[in-house]
């Protein structure tokens, strides 16, 4: 509607100076050159209007003329793109489709058209990946390492051909720039924390689960449970006792659960004659995770002292969680040693019930029974050996290798944090467990 208007009072404002300049003729004369020229005034006007027009198409075909050769060379540029991101995706479509000769072919056509871009290096470099030419694919992620836009897609080509040929050390160089790059890359803190683990680089390892943490790039129990760890780790290579102490008990802080942290901290009270407070710090732990490795430094502090008053001293241990089985073979075992027969039975026969005893149940009855001299009970005892559960071990829920203590790095597989106090019995029903410890990070150790 506006347009309309618009048209309308321009045709309106022609029509009324024409019919002006109708009113007023009026007379030119012009004379130059040898020229003498007479005309009415519109005429004149007319004539400079055609002039103006005609000069005006003629400009615009002259610059048209001009611009043709540039014309030609952006049709020419922009057919030479199109080629090439159709070659590029030939070679994606090659690559996926496991054929390195199409891919690698595809991948120089699209770099001689496309002036090496960032996209052909990447696909040179996985065909180059594809074919087994690991030489030329690291040349390419070189190549890519120059270029801002394709650095970080580089760094994590480099990575993986470092992995591939086992040189952990520059690939943890490279981890360590691309963290620098993209700090949280999710791949970037996966591929950097396992690297900085098998390097035992402790340190760096904790503060990359802190800054992580702060980030939410990393769930709060797992990074809570890897700090524990890692501060734990710190506390073992510790030569200062005291630092070493304080570390032990953030450890234990964070991750009451874990009996190695309780372990240390209670060793190094109970070398600094603070027996006590490490008999306390304990207790706490086994409240929290009930595990014999308490009840081996409980007696490693009691050192000296009674028998029967160890007795009591394991009674307060595991009065925290007095049904836990660790509690019951703990009194059963302190009492046994303190030759209190009676009472070494009857903490183990709540345990009895179960409908196959753990192995070291029935040993612990046989060696009642042989204390007491009734030998052909202790017999029967032993008989059932054969058909009675295994006892708990530290275990690995990945390879299934079993451990004599607990360790951060599993000894066979050098998983991190994969030791689980578990019957090996689970042994056959490993890949569940594996899955299910993946969910729920919390329960290994436990």
């Amino acid at each position: 509607m506006i347009r309309l208007l618009r048209y309308l009072i321009g045709v309106g404002l022609l029509v009324a100076g024409a019919v002006w300049l109708a009113d007023r003729p009026g007379a030119v004369s012009l004379d130059w050159l040898g020229w003498h020229v007479e005309t009415s005034m519109p005429l004149l006007l007319l004539i400079c209007a055609l002039a103006a027009f005609l000069l005006l198409w003629l400009v615009r075909l002259l610059g048209l003329l001009i611009g043709v050769p540039g014309i030609f060379g952006r049709m020419r540029a922009e057919r030479r793109h199109r080629q090439g991101y159709e070659s590029l995706t030939r070679g994606l479509v090659a690559v996926a489709a496991g054929d390195p000769k199409e891919a690698l072919r595809q991948a120089r056509k699209a770099d001689s058209l496309l002036d090496s871009p960032p996209l052909s290096l990447l696909l040179a470099a996985q065909a180059a990946q594809l074919a087994g030419d690991e030489e030329a694919a690291t040349q390419h992620f070189d190549a890519m390492l120059k270029r801002k836009e394709t650095e970080f897609l580089a760094l994590r080509g480099l990575i993986t051909q470092a992995l591939k040929r086992g040189d952990r050390t520059s690939a943890l160089i490279q981890a360590r720039k691309a963290y620098a790059l993209k700090p949280d890359a999710e791949w970037v803190i996966l591929a950097l924390f396992d690297l900085l683990i098998e390097e035992r680089a402790w340190e760096e390892a904790l503060e990359l689960v802190t800054k992580s943490a702060k980030r939410h790039l990393m769930q709060d129990d797992l990074a809570k449970r890897r700090s524990a760890i890692l501060t734990l780790e710190l506390a073992n290579q510790s030569v200062d006792s005291q630092h070493a102490l304080k570390l032990a008990e953030t450890a234990f802080d964070l991750l009451p659960e874990l009996p190695a942290s309780a372990v240390l901290a209670a060793r190094l009270l109970g070398a600094k004659g603070k027996q006590s407070k490490a008999a306390r710090l304990l207790e706490r732990a086994w409240t929290a995770n009930p595990h014999p490795s308490l009840v081996d430094c409980l007696k490693s502090l009691s050192e000296g002292e009674d028998a029967v008053r160890f007795v009591l001293a394991v009674e307060r241990l595991v009065a925290g969680a007095p049904k836990n089985i660790e509690s019951h073979i703990a009194v059963a075992k302190a009492a046994l040693d303190a030759r209190l027969w009676g009472k070494a039975r009857s903490a183990l026969e709540p345990v009895l019930a179960a409908e196959r005893p753990q192995a070291r149940v029935l040993a612990l009855m046989a060696a009642i029974d042989e204390g007491e001299g009734r030998l052909s009970d202790s017999v029967a005892w032993i008989r059932r050996l054969s058909t009675a559960q295994s006892n708990p071990v530290w275990l690995c829920l990945s390879c299934g290798a079993m451990a004599d203590d607990w360790s951060s790095i599993c000894p066979a597989c050098h998983g991190f944090d994969r030791l689980a106090w578990r019957s090996p019995e689970h042994l056959l029903h490993l890949e569940d467990a594996s899955s299910s410890s993946r969910a729920l990070p919390d329960e290994v150790g436990a």
